[in-house]
């Protein structure tokens, strides 16, 4: 297994702390609803994610047809 390297959390921090800092100087007083735009942008994929997983029950080869039985 492949751990990600601390260098590339460092880059990605750094990039996010850059871009919100950007935004909120564009922005004015709205980046309180842009942060808030991001993270309902960020956390919807990761709440479908968290549903698939906690419903996926596994393989069901059966459903298909009887031939797929020889195979699973």
């Amino acid at each position: 297994m492949v751990l990600p390297s601390p260098i590339g959390h460092y880059f990605s921090l750094a990039w996010t702390v850059f871009h919100l800092r950007q935004q909120s100087s564009r922005l004015g007083k709205q980046w309180v609803l842009y942060l808030i735009m991001v993270a309902a942008q960020l956390g919807y994929p990761g709440l479908l994610l968290v549903g698939i997983r906690a419903a996926y029950k596994g393989p069901n080869f059966g459903n298909l047809c009887p031939e797929a039985l020889r195979f699973s």
